[in-house]
C-alpha cells in the first residue's frame, strides 16, 4: 500500500509540474485549470483510500491483539484449572492408597477375630455338649433311683395304695415302659403282652399288670 501511494504521488506531482510549466504560457486556459482540479481530486481520493486502509489495518490489528489477549487469558485460566485438577488427582491417589492400606489392616483384623470367635464357639460347644451329657446322666441316674425306690416301695406297700395293688402298678409322671420293665426286671415285650399294649404309649394313672 505504501509503494502504491508513493507511485501515485510521484505521477501526480509530475503531472502538476508539467501543467505548471505549461501554465506559464497559458495561465488563463480553463482546460488546464480543470485538469489541475481533476488531478487534485484524484490525489485526495488516493490519500483517503490510503488512510482508510491504515484505519482498517489498525482496527484489524487491534482485533487480533484483543483475540490473542483473550486466548492467552483463557489458556492461562485453563492451565491453572488443569493444575488444580492434577493436584486433586494426586491427593485422591494418596487417599486411595491410604484407604487400601487400612482395608488390608481391617481384613487382617477381621480374619483374626473370626478365628478367635471360631475357637470360642468350638470351646463353648464342647462345654455345652459336656454339660448336656452331665445333665442327661444326672437325669438318668435320678430316674433309675426313682424307679428303684418305687419298686422298693411297691414291694412293701399294702394293697389299695396308689403305687401298686397286688401285682398292679399305677403309672406315675415321667414313667416309660422301658423304665417300668427295668424296675420290675422284666422285658418290655412281656409287659406289653400282659397288658395287651400294641404300642409304647402309656399315660399317668394307668394301671399295669406286673407278672410274678
Amino acid at each position: 500500500m505504501k509503494n502504491t501511494f508513493r507511485h501515485c504521488t510521484c505521477v501526480l506531482v509530475g503531472s502538476l509540474l508539467m501543467l505548471a510549466a505549461s501554465a506559464y504560457g497559458q495561465a488563463r486556459d480553463d482546460q488546464l485549470r480543470q485538469e489541475v482540479v481533476r488531478l487534485q481530486t484524484d490525489l485526495a481520493k488516493v490519500i483517503k483510500a490510503f488512510n482508510a486502509d491504515r484505519v482498517a489495518s489498525a482496527e484489524s490489528s487491534r482485533e487480533q491483539q484483543e483475540f490473542i489477549r483473550r486466548f492467552t487469558s483463557e489458556l492461562a485460566t485453563q492451565t491453572r484449572a488443569l493444575g488444580a485438577l492434577q493436584q486433586q488427582l494426586d491427593q485422591n491417589r494418596e487417599r486411595l492408597a491410604q484407604l487400601e492400606k487400612q482395608n488390608r489392616q481391617y481384613e487382617t483384623l477381621i480374619e483374626r477375630h473370626i478365628g478367635e470367635l471360631k475357637e470360642i464357639i468350638a470351646a463353648e460347644s464342647s462345654q455345652r455338649v459336656a454339660a448336656d451329657k452331665r445333665i442327661i446322666d444326672q437325669l438318668s441316674n435320678a430316674l433309675a433311683k426313682g424307679l428303684t425306690k418305687i419298686q422298693q416301695e411297691s414291694a412293701s406297700s399294702p394293697a389299695g395304695t396308689n403305687a401298686t395293688t397286688g401285682r398292679r402298678y399305677k403309672v406315675a409322671p415321667g414313667d416309660t415302659l422301658s423304665a417300668i420293665a427295668a424296675a420290675f426286671n422284666i422285658s418290655v415285650a412281656r409287659l406289653k403282652q400282659i397288658n395287651n399294649l400294641t404300642g409304647d404309649t402309656i399315660y399317668v394313672g394307668q394301671e399295669l399288670n406286673i407278672p410274678e
